[in-house]
């Protein structure tokens, strides 16, 4: 075998190993770039949502629980606190699935604001003083 046989043999592998680093790198790139979408979908989703929760809590404690004069408030409401934190309201993944508020002294007709809770799986406003339908989204 000749040297210039074995020269052609070794530049065409290496000509050959190029592309497939080539390759595995626009791979990696394309991969990364769907990564990168997926996480900011993600965390888009994430961010509305929770925010959707907490707006539709804050109506439902402004409407039904009198505001500030809420004596059984515990929490609510608390500069930069976390709604998944207060009393009553339980969550999974940062979403409220359960909102257990039994004679809290909660009065008028049942806010709109809770429709906001499309997780909601558990309500109990039983012992208080609420009229009015739940909102369609839960029946």
């Amino acid at each position: 075998v000749s040297t210039q046989s074995t020269g052609l043999f070794f530049q065409f592998l290496d000509q050959g190993l190029m592309m497939v680093i080539s390759s595995f790198s626009s791979i990696l790139v394309m991969f990364l770039v769907y990564f990168n979408l997926l996480l900011l979908v993600t965390s888009s989703k994430y961010e509305a949502s929770y925010e959707t929760d907490h707006e539709g809590l804050v109506q439902f404690y402004k409407e039904n629980c009198g505001g500030s004069e809420w004596g059984k408030s515990s929490n609510w409401l608390i500069a930069f606190s976390d709604h998944c934190k207060w009393k009553g309201v339980s969550c999974e993944n940062n979403r409220v699935v359960s909102l257990k508020l039994v004679d809290r002294n909660l009065t008028g007709t049942i806010s709109e604001g809770l429709s906001h809770l499309d997780q909601l799986e558990s309500l109990d406003l039983s012992e208080n003083q609420l009229s009015g339908v739940v909102p369609e989204s839960f029946q």
